[in-house]
């Protein structure tokens, strides 16, 4: 029986086991964009807790796309220094790491939505996703995921509600995939076939009356991506902070159903005990993802190994990685000054 801890070989890498950390936002960055040593430890501790893949937090290509102000860029070589000694320590611990990027288009402050991007816009915009495709690989890391998830720019396109586009971009499943599907090719043309890509995508819009439309372009995405070469995508939704702690995996139905693209799903969302975990790998997800758990719980794949019913004590707050610089700590339920060292460096 293939278990959480069952090493894979997906997309040119050895992965140690089948437990992926998701992209999360750590706000341990500076304002200017560039990574600190705070979090070269905690990717190192993650590598550390048999984590086999790690997914960075969303990096910005472009200062315009800059979701938040904590946020980490990968816009210039700012943080090429960091990023290798990052790839060489989880590397040194016998995990994989694939840097985040995205844009936050009509997210970011002032930002814009699909429609008003002009043609040589996109292009430049395409460029930028290239070029900070390339600081990763020159960094030493094992791949990038392509962010087309949580509302941000690219998860825009995908959206019938938020892409008025009425050209080659717009207005049908095979065009609102277009410019994702460009992105990608251009990637994979710049970075060559044997460089791991990656994305994430919603597998749910916040009207369920146009699911049904929208699960057929994201099996037209998937089917495009295969033909890509693309690793695998990791399936979320929209509505991932609408469900309580007790929930089971929220999106296991609606992914199961995209199964049949043919290309590897990595399951997110609500994911908190060994049990939820096989019970994804039962249903043929080669990959399972977990991100608060890892932040309320840095030992929770410890406690999984050593139990596999073990479930973390996440409720769920959203209130992940806040009061680090005033109480030492990533969660609200560890005791303050535990995670204080994180500070020190």
């Amino acid at each position: 029986m293939t278990s959480l801890f069952t090493p894979l070989h997906l997309g040119g890498l050895s992965l140690k086991s089948r437990a992926v950390r998701s992209a999360t936002q750590d706000d341990l960055g500076t304002a200017q964009g560039q990574m600190t040593r705070q979090e070269l430890a905690l990717y190192t501790l993650l590598a550390r807790q048999n984590v086999g893949l790690i997914f960075s937090a969303h990096c910005y290509v472009s200062p315009e796309g800059k979701a938040s102000p904590l946020q980490n860029g990968l816009d210039s070589e700012k943080n090429l220094p960091m990023l290798q000694k990052i790839a060489q320590s989880v590397h040194a611990e016998g995990s994989c790491m694939a840097m985040q990027i995205s844009h936050a288009g009509a997210k970011a402050p002032g930002g814009k939505a699909p429609s008003d991007f002009s043609a040589q816009e996109l292009e430049n915009l395409k460029q930028a996703f290239v070029r900070s495709a390339l600081i990763t690989k020159e960094a030493g890391m094992d791949g990038v995921q392509l962010h087309l998830a949580h509302g941000y720019l690219l998860s825009q396109f995908l959206s019938p509600l938020m892409n008025s586009r009425k050209d080659e971009y717009g207005s049908s499943n095979e065009n609102r995939i277009r410019f994702p599907l460009e992105v990608l090719r251009a990637l994979r043309e710049a970075c060559g076939n044997d460089f791991p890509l990656f994305i994430k995508v919603n597998c749910n819009l916040p009207q369920p009356e146009l699911e049904k439309e929208y699960e057929q372009e994201l099996l037209l995405l998937l089917e495009e991506c295969k033909e890509l070469g693309v690793a695998a995508a990791e399936i979320s939704g929209c509505d991932f902070r609408a469900f309580p702690p007790s929930a089971e995996p929220y999106y296991l139905k609606q992914a199961r159903s995209l199964q049949k693209a043919g290309l590897p799903l990595i399951l997110v969302g609500g994911i908190r005990s060994g049990n939820d975990a096989q019970a994804c790998l039962d249903a043929g997800f080669p990959l399972v993802s977990f991100c608060r758990p890892f932040v309320c719980e840095p030992e929770f794949l410890q406690n999984v190994q050593h139990s596999p019913s073990h479930r973390s004590p996440c409720i769920g707050c959203g209130q992940c990685f806040r009061q680090l610089s005033t109480h030492g700590r990533l969660c609200p339920l560890r005791e303050e000054g535990a995670d204080r060292a994180l500070l020190a460096l």
